[in-house]
Protein backbone atom coordinates (compact mmCIF):
# COMPACT_ATOMS: atom_id res chain seq x y z
CA UNK A 1 0.00 0.00 0.00
CA UNK A 2 1.15 3.47 -0.85
CA UNK A 3 3.12 4.61 2.19
CA UNK A 4 1.76 8.16 2.40
CA UNK A 5 -1.84 6.94 2.56
CA UNK A 6 -1.83 6.92 6.35
CA UNK A 7 -0.59 10.51 6.43
CA UNK A 8 -3.33 11.70 4.09
CA UNK A 9 -6.08 9.85 5.92
CA UNK A 10 -4.83 11.45 9.16
CA UNK A 11 -5.02 14.84 7.45
CA UNK A 12 -8.55 14.19 6.21
CA UNK A 13 -9.69 13.05 9.63
CA UNK A 14 -8.09 16.13 11.18
CA UNK A 15 -10.30 18.21 8.91
CA UNK A 16 -13.36 16.33 10.03
CA UNK A 17 -13.53 14.41 6.76
CA UNK A 18 -13.42 10.76 5.88
CA UNK A 19 -13.22 8.58 2.83
CA UNK A 20 -16.44 8.56 0.78
CA UNK A 21 -18.61 5.52 0.51
CA UNK A 22 -16.91 2.93 -1.65
CA UNK A 23 -13.46 4.49 -1.32
CA UNK A 24 -11.89 2.51 1.48
CA UNK A 25 -9.25 1.25 -0.99
CA UNK A 26 -10.13 -2.36 -0.28
CA UNK A 27 -13.40 -3.31 -1.92
CA UNK A 28 -13.85 -3.59 -5.66
CA UNK A 29 -16.63 -1.35 -6.97
CA UNK A 30 -17.24 2.20 -8.12
CA UNK A 31 -17.36 4.85 -5.42
CA UNK A 32 -20.69 6.58 -4.94
CA UNK A 33 -18.91 9.89 -5.55
CA UNK A 34 -16.09 9.43 -8.07
CA UNK A 35 -15.06 13.08 -7.83
CA UNK A 36 -14.48 12.77 -4.09
CA UNK A 37 -12.73 9.43 -4.41
CA UNK A 38 -10.27 10.55 -7.08
CA UNK A 39 -9.68 13.82 -5.29
CA UNK A 40 -8.57 11.68 -2.33
CA UNK A 41 -6.11 9.81 -4.53
CA UNK A 42 -4.81 13.05 -6.08
CA UNK A 43 -4.12 14.48 -2.64
CA UNK A 44 -2.37 11.30 -1.59
CA UNK A 45 -0.14 11.53 -4.67
CA UNK A 46 0.59 15.16 -3.81
CA UNK A 47 1.67 14.17 -0.33
CA UNK A 48 3.96 11.50 -1.77
CA UNK A 49 5.39 14.06 -4.22
CA UNK A 50 6.32 16.28 -1.28
CA UNK A 51 8.11 13.41 0.42
CA UNK A 52 10.10 12.58 -2.69
CA UNK A 53 10.82 16.02 -4.12
CA UNK A 54 10.46 18.35 -1.10
CA UNK A 55 7.79 21.06 -1.17
CA UNK A 56 7.18 22.46 -4.63
CA UNK A 57 3.78 24.15 -4.42
CA UNK A 58 3.75 25.62 -7.93
CA UNK A 59 4.31 22.23 -9.54
CA UNK A 60 1.80 20.32 -7.45
CA UNK A 61 -0.82 23.06 -7.97
CA UNK A 62 -0.44 22.62 -11.72
CA UNK A 63 -0.67 18.85 -11.44
CA UNK A 64 -3.81 19.02 -9.32
CA UNK A 65 -5.40 21.50 -11.71
CA UNK A 66 -4.75 19.28 -14.72
CA UNK A 67 -6.02 16.15 -13.00
CA UNK A 68 -9.24 17.90 -12.01
CA UNK A 69 -9.58 19.45 -15.46
CA UNK A 70 -9.49 16.00 -17.07
CA UNK A 71 -12.06 14.73 -14.57
CA UNK A 72 -14.27 17.73 -15.25
CA UNK A 73 -13.94 17.39 -19.02
CA UNK A 74 -14.91 13.71 -18.93
CA UNK A 75 -17.91 14.58 -16.78
CA UNK A 76 -19.18 17.27 -19.20
CA UNK A 77 -20.02 14.58 -21.76
CA UNK A 78 -22.77 13.46 -19.38
CA UNK A 79 -24.04 16.94 -18.53
CA UNK A 80 -26.58 18.93 -20.51
CA UNK A 81 -25.05 22.36 -19.96
CA UNK A 82 -21.34 22.42 -19.13
CA UNK A 83 -18.71 22.69 -21.82
CA UNK A 84 -15.24 21.13 -21.55
CA UNK A 85 -11.92 22.91 -21.40
CA UNK A 86 -10.15 20.64 -23.92
CA UNK A 87 -12.44 17.70 -24.74
CA UNK A 88 -14.08 19.38 -27.70
CA UNK A 89 -14.44 16.43 -30.08
CA UNK A 90 -17.00 14.37 -28.16
CA UNK A 91 -20.76 14.78 -28.28
CA UNK A 92 -23.12 14.57 -25.33
CA UNK A 93 -24.08 11.12 -24.11
CA UNK A 94 -26.11 12.01 -21.06
CA UNK A 95 -29.40 11.34 -22.85
CA UNK A 96 -28.47 7.96 -24.32
CA UNK A 97 -26.51 6.30 -21.52
CA UNK A 98 -28.21 3.20 -20.12
CA UNK A 99 -26.58 3.78 -16.74
CA UNK A 100 -25.64 7.43 -16.55
CA UNK A 101 -24.13 7.46 -13.06
CA UNK A 102 -22.08 4.32 -13.63
CA UNK A 103 -20.72 5.56 -16.95
CA UNK A 104 -19.98 8.95 -15.47
CA UNK A 105 -17.95 7.36 -12.67
CA UNK A 106 -16.01 5.18 -15.09
CA UNK A 107 -15.16 8.11 -17.36
CA UNK A 108 -14.05 10.23 -14.41
CA UNK A 109 -11.97 7.34 -13.08
CA UNK A 110 -10.05 6.83 -16.30
CA UNK A 111 -9.54 10.57 -16.74
CA UNK A 112 -8.16 10.79 -13.21
CA UNK A 113 -6.01 7.69 -13.44
CA UNK A 114 -4.38 8.71 -16.69
CA UNK A 115 -3.61 12.27 -15.66
CA UNK A 116 -2.37 11.18 -12.23
CA UNK A 117 -0.07 8.73 -13.99
CA UNK A 118 1.30 11.58 -16.12
CA UNK A 119 1.75 14.24 -13.45
CA UNK A 120 2.66 12.03 -10.49
CA UNK A 121 4.78 9.34 -12.18
CA UNK A 122 6.38 8.18 -8.93
CA UNK A 123 2.94 7.04 -7.78
CA UNK A 124 2.11 4.99 -10.87
CA UNK A 125 1.83 1.63 -9.08
CA UNK A 126 -0.36 3.14 -6.38
CA UNK A 127 -2.59 4.83 -8.99
CA UNK A 128 -3.03 1.55 -10.85
CA UNK A 129 -3.90 -0.19 -7.59
CA UNK A 130 -6.55 2.44 -6.88
CA UNK A 131 -8.00 2.02 -10.37
CA UNK A 132 -8.36 -1.69 -9.72
CA UNK A 133 -10.25 -1.03 -6.48
CA UNK A 134 -12.80 0.76 -8.65
CA UNK A 135 -13.07 -2.11 -11.10
CA UNK A 136 -11.10 -0.19 -13.73
CA UNK A 137 -8.40 -1.74 -15.90
CA UNK A 138 -5.24 0.39 -15.61
CA UNK A 139 -3.97 -1.07 -18.90
CA UNK A 140 -7.06 -0.08 -20.87
CA UNK A 141 -5.92 2.87 -22.98
CA UNK A 142 -8.84 2.78 -25.42
CA UNK A 143 -9.84 6.08 -26.99
CA UNK A 144 -13.25 4.85 -28.16
CA UNK A 145 -15.54 7.75 -27.33
CA UNK A 146 -18.59 5.50 -27.47
CA UNK A 147 -17.49 3.98 -24.16
CA UNK A 148 -16.88 5.75 -20.84
CA UNK A 149 -13.37 4.27 -20.66
CA UNK A 150 -12.51 5.92 -23.97
CA UNK A 151 -14.05 9.23 -22.90
CA UNK A 152 -11.92 9.31 -19.75
CA UNK A 153 -8.76 8.34 -21.60
CA UNK A 154 -9.48 10.90 -24.32
CA UNK A 155 -10.05 13.64 -21.75
CA UNK A 156 -6.67 12.86 -20.17
CA UNK A 157 -4.96 12.70 -23.56
CA UNK A 158 -6.24 16.12 -24.59
CA UNK A 159 -5.22 17.68 -21.29
CA UNK A 160 -1.74 16.27 -21.83
CA UNK A 161 -1.54 17.48 -25.43
CA UNK A 162 -2.82 20.97 -24.65
CA UNK A 163 -0.52 21.43 -21.68
CA UNK A 164 2.55 19.80 -23.18
CA UNK A 165 4.00 23.17 -24.17
CA UNK A 166 2.48 25.35 -21.46
CA UNK A 167 6.02 26.50 -20.49
CA UNK A 168 6.08 24.66 -17.20
CA UNK A 169 8.96 22.71 -18.77
CA UNK A 170 7.75 19.49 -17.21
CA UNK A 171 9.20 17.22 -19.86
CA UNK A 172 12.66 18.76 -20.03
CA UNK A 173 15.59 17.34 -18.11
CA UNK A 174 15.58 17.95 -15.29
CA UNK A 175 11.81 18.32 -15.14
CA UNK A 176 10.49 21.84 -14.64
CA UNK A 177 13.91 23.35 -15.32
CA UNK A 178 14.10 27.14 -15.28
CA UNK A 179 14.68 28.67 -18.72
CA UNK A 180 14.87 32.32 -17.61
CA UNK A 181 18.47 32.11 -16.36
CA UNK A 182 17.45 33.56 -13.02
CA UNK A 183 20.35 33.90 -10.59
CA UNK A 184 19.98 35.57 -7.18
CA UNK A 185 22.07 38.69 -6.73
CA UNK A 186 23.01 37.41 -3.25
CA UNK A 187 24.56 34.12 -2.26
CA UNK A 188 24.26 32.28 1.03
CA UNK A 189 27.72 33.59 1.96
CA UNK A 190 27.53 37.11 0.60
CA UNK A 191 24.57 39.48 0.76
CA UNK A 192 25.18 42.56 -1.37
CA UNK A 193 21.58 43.83 -1.36
CA UNK A 194 19.46 43.12 1.71
CA UNK A 195 16.28 44.03 -0.14
CA UNK A 196 16.74 41.06 -2.48
CA UNK A 197 16.21 37.35 -1.90
CA UNK A 198 19.07 35.04 -1.10
CA UNK A 199 19.26 31.21 -0.81
CA UNK A 200 19.50 29.82 2.70
CA UNK A 201 21.09 26.57 3.86
CA UNK A 202 18.86 23.71 5.02
CA UNK A 203 19.93 20.57 6.89
CA UNK A 204 19.15 17.13 5.47
CA UNK A 205 18.12 14.06 7.46
CA UNK A 206 21.77 13.12 7.95
CA UNK A 207 22.61 16.49 9.49
CA UNK A 208 24.48 17.93 6.50
CA UNK A 209 23.77 21.48 5.31
CA UNK A 210 22.77 22.12 1.71
CA UNK A 211 21.43 25.06 -0.30
CA UNK A 212 18.14 24.93 -2.19
CA UNK A 213 17.89 26.81 -5.49
CA UNK A 214 14.99 29.13 -6.21
CA UNK A 215 11.84 27.12 -6.99
CA UNK A 216 10.53 27.48 -10.58
CA UNK A 217 11.63 31.07 -11.34
CA UNK A 218 9.96 30.68 -14.75
CA UNK A 219 6.48 30.02 -13.38
CA UNK A 220 5.02 33.34 -14.50
CA UNK A 221 5.46 32.03 -18.05
CA UNK A 222 3.15 29.05 -17.46
CA UNK A 223 -0.11 29.24 -19.38
CA UNK A 224 -3.00 30.22 -17.07
CA UNK A 225 -6.58 29.00 -17.30
CA UNK A 226 -8.36 32.30 -16.70
CA UNK A 227 -5.87 35.16 -16.45
CA UNK A 228 -5.10 37.31 -19.47
CA UNK A 229 -1.47 37.38 -18.34
CA UNK A 230 0.59 36.59 -15.26
CA UNK A 231 1.12 40.30 -14.63
CA UNK A 232 -2.55 41.25 -15.06
CA UNK A 233 -2.98 42.09 -11.38
CA UNK A 234 0.65 42.61 -10.36
CA UNK A 235 0.71 44.47 -7.00
CA UNK A 236 2.58 47.70 -6.42
CA UNK A 237 6.15 47.40 -5.02
CA UNK A 238 6.90 46.34 -1.45
CA UNK A 239 8.26 48.90 1.05
CA UNK A 240 11.73 50.23 0.22
CA UNK A 241 14.69 48.94 2.20
CA UNK A 242 15.51 52.10 4.14
CA UNK A 243 11.94 53.29 4.60
CA UNK A 244 10.38 53.72 8.01
CA UNK A 245 7.49 51.56 6.79
CA UNK A 246 9.71 48.54 6.17
CA UNK A 247 11.59 48.94 9.44
CA UNK A 248 8.27 49.09 11.30
CA UNK A 249 7.04 45.95 9.55
CA UNK A 250 10.23 44.03 10.31
CA UNK A 251 9.98 45.17 13.94
CA UNK A 252 6.42 43.84 14.02
CA UNK A 253 7.57 40.43 12.77
CA UNK A 254 10.20 40.31 15.52
CA UNK A 255 7.64 41.36 18.13
CA UNK A 256 5.10 38.75 17.06
CA UNK A 257 7.78 36.08 16.85
CA UNK A 258 9.00 36.85 20.37
CA UNK A 259 5.62 36.22 21.95
CA UNK A 260 4.17 33.24 20.07
CA UNK A 261 1.40 31.63 22.09
CA UNK A 262 0.58 27.91 21.81
CA UNK A 263 -2.43 28.86 19.68
CA UNK A 264 -0.22 30.88 17.32
CA UNK A 265 2.38 28.11 17.13
CA UNK A 266 -0.39 25.69 16.21
CA UNK A 267 -1.61 28.06 13.50
CA UNK A 268 1.89 28.44 12.06
CA UNK A 269 2.44 24.67 12.00
CA UNK A 270 -0.99 23.81 10.65
CA UNK A 271 -0.66 26.23 7.75
CA UNK A 272 3.00 25.39 7.12
CA UNK A 273 2.36 21.65 7.34
CA UNK A 274 5.17 19.12 7.30
CA UNK A 275 6.98 16.49 5.22
CA UNK A 276 3.69 14.91 4.06
CA UNK A 277 2.13 18.22 3.00
CA UNK A 278 -0.33 18.45 0.15
CA UNK A 279 0.82 22.07 -0.32
CA UNK A 280 -1.44 25.12 -0.59
CA UNK A 281 -3.56 23.98 -3.55
CA UNK A 282 -4.04 20.65 -1.84
CA UNK A 283 -4.97 22.30 1.44
CA UNK A 284 -7.78 24.20 -0.20
CA UNK A 285 -9.05 21.07 -1.90
CA UNK A 286 -9.16 19.48 1.55
CA UNK A 287 -11.11 22.49 2.84
CA UNK A 288 -13.45 22.06 -0.12
CA UNK A 289 -13.93 18.42 0.93
CA UNK A 290 -15.13 19.69 4.31
CA UNK A 291 -17.80 21.69 2.49
CA UNK A 292 -18.64 18.71 0.30
CA UNK A 293 -19.49 16.66 3.36
CA UNK A 294 -21.27 19.54 5.05
CA UNK A 295 -23.55 20.12 2.07
CA UNK A 296 -23.90 16.39 1.21
CA UNK A 297 -22.53 16.89 -2.28
CA UNK A 298 -23.02 14.40 -5.07
CA UNK A 299 -20.54 13.75 -7.84
CA UNK A 300 -21.88 16.58 -10.04
CA UNK A 301 -21.42 19.12 -7.25
CA UNK A 302 -17.90 18.01 -6.37
CA UNK A 303 -16.58 17.66 -9.90
CA UNK A 304 -17.38 21.32 -10.50
CA UNK A 305 -16.27 22.58 -7.10
CA UNK A 306 -12.90 20.77 -7.14
CA UNK A 307 -12.28 21.94 -10.70
CA UNK A 308 -13.03 25.56 -9.74
CA UNK A 309 -10.72 25.45 -6.71
CA UNK A 310 -7.85 23.69 -8.51
CA UNK A 311 -8.05 25.99 -11.53
CA UNK A 312 -8.05 29.06 -9.26
CA UNK A 313 -5.07 27.86 -7.21
CA UNK A 314 -3.17 27.16 -10.44
CA UNK A 315 -3.64 30.71 -11.71
CA UNK A 316 -3.04 32.23 -8.27
CA UNK A 317 0.43 30.69 -8.21
CA UNK A 318 1.19 32.06 -11.67
CA UNK A 319 0.19 35.58 -10.66
CA UNK A 320 2.01 35.29 -7.35
CA UNK A 321 5.23 34.09 -9.00
CA UNK A 322 5.08 36.94 -11.49
CA UNK A 323 5.28 39.41 -8.60
CA UNK A 324 7.77 37.35 -6.61
CA UNK A 325 10.27 37.17 -9.44
CA UNK A 326 9.62 40.73 -10.61
CA UNK A 327 10.41 42.25 -7.20
CA UNK A 328 12.83 39.53 -5.99
CA UNK A 329 12.14 40.75 -2.46
CA UNK A 330 13.94 39.60 0.69
CA UNK A 331 12.55 37.40 3.42
CA UNK A 332 12.37 38.63 7.05
CA UNK A 333 15.37 36.48 7.93
CA UNK A 334 17.54 38.80 5.85
CA UNK A 335 15.71 41.98 6.84
CA UNK A 336 16.08 41.26 10.56
CA UNK A 337 19.82 40.90 9.99
CA UNK A 338 19.84 44.25 8.18
CA UNK A 339 18.00 46.20 10.87
CA UNK A 340 18.96 44.35 14.03
CA UNK A 341 22.19 42.52 13.22
CA UNK A 342 24.00 43.26 16.48
CA UNK A 343 20.93 43.66 18.71
CA UNK A 344 19.99 41.12 21.35
CA UNK A 345 16.56 39.67 20.60
CA UNK A 346 14.41 36.94 22.06
CA UNK A 347 13.37 34.28 19.59
CA UNK A 348 13.42 30.76 18.27
CA UNK A 349 16.97 29.39 18.38
CA UNK A 350 16.35 26.17 16.48
CA UNK A 351 15.63 22.51 17.12
CA UNK A 352 16.83 21.18 20.46
CA UNK A 353 17.71 24.75 21.47
CA UNK A 354 14.26 26.16 22.09
CA UNK A 355 13.64 29.82 22.78
CA UNK A 356 16.04 32.33 24.24
CA UNK A 357 18.26 35.33 23.65
CA UNK A 358 19.88 35.59 20.24
CA UNK A 359 21.58 38.33 18.27
CA UNK A 360 19.72 39.64 15.26
CA UNK A 361 22.26 38.14 12.89
CA UNK A 362 21.17 34.65 14.03
CA UNK A 363 17.41 35.23 13.91
CA UNK A 364 15.45 32.50 12.06
CA UNK A 365 11.79 31.70 11.37
CA UNK A 366 9.86 29.28 13.57
CA UNK A 367 10.79 26.23 11.50
CA UNK A 368 12.74 22.99 11.66
CA UNK A 369 16.23 23.14 10.16
CA UNK A 370 15.17 20.79 7.37
CA UNK A 371 13.02 23.53 5.87
CA UNK A 372 14.01 26.84 7.39
CA UNK A 373 12.29 29.11 4.88
CA UNK A 374 10.65 28.72 1.44
CA UNK A 375 13.29 28.84 -1.34
CA UNK A 376 11.95 31.74 -3.38
CA UNK A 377 11.40 35.49 -3.00
CA UNK A 378 8.97 36.82 -0.45
CA UNK A 379 6.61 39.40 -1.96
CA UNK A 380 3.73 38.63 -2.07
CA UNK A 381 2.95 35.66 0.17
CA UNK A 382 1.96 32.52 -1.71
CA UNK A 383 -0.13 31.28 1.20
CA UNK A 384 -2.03 34.57 1.26
CA UNK A 385 -2.55 34.71 -2.50
CA UNK A 386 -3.75 31.15 -2.94
CA UNK A 387 -5.82 31.13 0.26
CA UNK A 388 -7.59 34.36 -0.60
CA UNK A 389 -8.25 33.19 -4.15
CA UNK A 390 -9.60 29.78 -3.19
CA UNK A 391 -11.68 31.12 -0.32
CA UNK A 392 -13.36 33.61 -2.63
CA UNK A 393 -14.13 30.98 -5.26
CA UNK A 394 -15.62 28.70 -2.62
CA UNK A 395 -17.72 31.64 -1.41
CA UNK A 396 -18.99 32.07 -4.96
CA UNK A 397 -19.61 28.36 -5.40
CA UNK A 398 -21.50 27.80 -2.14
CA UNK A 399 -23.06 31.27 -2.13
CA UNK A 400 -21.92 31.53 1.48
CA UNK A 401 -18.90 32.44 3.60
CA UNK A 402 -19.80 29.86 6.24
CA UNK A 403 -17.24 27.13 7.00
CA UNK A 404 -17.31 26.06 10.69
CA UNK A 405 -14.05 24.10 10.54
CA UNK A 406 -12.40 22.89 13.75
CA UNK A 407 -8.87 21.48 13.93
CA UNK A 408 -7.28 19.77 16.90
CA UNK A 409 -3.52 20.36 16.91
CA UNK A 410 -0.52 19.63 19.11
CA UNK A 411 1.30 22.97 19.15
CA UNK A 412 5.04 22.60 18.72
CA UNK A 413 4.88 18.98 17.59
CA UNK A 414 6.33 19.73 14.15
CA UNK A 415 8.93 22.26 15.25
CA UNK A 416 10.00 21.64 18.85
CA UNK A 417 10.50 17.87 19.23
CA UNK A 418 12.37 18.40 22.49
CA UNK A 419 9.40 20.12 24.17
CA UNK A 420 6.07 18.72 25.29
CA UNK A 421 3.39 19.69 22.73
CA UNK A 422 0.35 21.63 23.87
CA UNK A 423 -3.15 20.64 22.75
CA UNK A 424 -4.83 23.49 20.86
CA UNK A 425 -8.17 23.85 19.12
CA UNK A 426 -8.19 25.99 15.98
CA UNK A 427 -11.60 27.14 14.79
CA UNK A 428 -12.37 28.87 11.51
CA UNK A 429 -16.00 29.99 11.36
CA UNK A 430 -15.80 31.35 7.82
CA UNK A 431 -13.84 30.92 4.62
CA UNK A 432 -12.68 34.51 4.92
CA UNK A 433 -11.34 33.92 8.45
CA UNK A 434 -9.49 30.83 7.23
CA UNK A 435 -7.84 32.70 4.36
CA UNK A 436 -6.81 35.57 6.62
CA UNK A 437 -5.47 33.16 9.24
CA UNK A 438 -3.42 31.38 6.58
CA UNK A 439 -1.84 34.66 5.54
CA UNK A 440 -1.29 35.90 9.09
CA UNK A 441 0.33 32.60 10.06
CA UNK A 442 3.16 33.36 7.67
CA UNK A 443 3.87 36.65 9.44
CA UNK A 444 3.69 34.93 12.84
CA UNK A 445 6.12 32.26 11.68
CA UNK A 446 8.63 34.82 10.42
CA UNK A 447 8.36 33.98 6.72
CA UNK A 448 6.74 37.24 5.62
CA UNK A 449 6.30 40.86 6.59
CA UNK A 450 2.72 42.22 6.80
CA UNK A 451 2.96 43.82 3.33
CA UNK A 452 3.63 40.40 1.80
CA UNK A 453 0.45 39.12 3.39
CA UNK A 454 -1.79 42.06 2.52
CA UNK A 455 -0.61 42.19 -1.09
CA UNK A 456 -1.21 38.46 -1.43
CA UNK A 457 -4.73 38.64 0.00
CA UNK A 458 -5.62 41.41 -2.44
CA UNK A 459 -4.01 39.67 -5.41
CA UNK A 460 -5.80 36.42 -4.64
CA UNK A 461 -9.23 38.05 -4.70
CA UNK A 462 -8.54 39.57 -8.11
CA UNK A 463 -7.40 36.23 -9.48
CA UNK A 464 -10.51 34.56 -8.04
CA UNK A 465 -12.86 37.03 -9.72
CA UNK A 466 -11.22 36.32 -13.07
CA UNK A 467 -11.25 32.54 -12.48
CA UNK A 468 -14.91 32.60 -11.51
CA UNK A 469 -15.84 34.34 -14.74
CA UNK A 470 -13.99 31.62 -16.64
CA UNK A 471 -15.71 28.93 -14.60
CA UNK A 472 -19.18 30.35 -15.23
CA UNK A 473 -18.47 30.62 -18.93
CA UNK A 474 -17.70 26.91 -18.99
CA UNK A 475 -20.30 25.54 -16.61
CA UNK A 476 -23.27 27.86 -17.05
CA UNK A 477 -23.48 28.00 -20.81
CA UNK A 478 -26.70 29.53 -22.08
Amino acid sequence: MHRCLTALLFLLLAFGGCAPSGSDYNSIGLADNAAFFWNTIALDCTSWDTQINSPRPTITARALALVHTAMYDAWTVYDSTARPVYLDNVGRLYDVSADLERDKAIAIGYAAGRTLETYFPESRNFIFEMMRTQGLDPLNYSLDINAPEGIGNQAAKLVYQNRLNDRSNQFNYPAYKDFTDYAPINSQDSVVDYSRWYPKPFVNDKGYPYVVDCLTPHWSWVKPFALDSASQFRPSPPPALDSEELKAEVSEVVRLHTNLTPHEKALVEFMRDGPNSVQQAGHWLVFARHLSKRYAHKVDDDIKMFFAVAMTAHDAFIACWDAKMHYDFARPQALVKYYFSADTLYGWKGENQGWGSIIGDEWIPYSPSSFVCPPFPSYPSGHSTVSSACARVLQYYTDSDSLDLTIEWQAGSMTEPEAAPVAVTLHFPTLDSLAKAAGHSRVLGGYHIPSDNLAGLELGQKVADQAWMRYRHLVERR
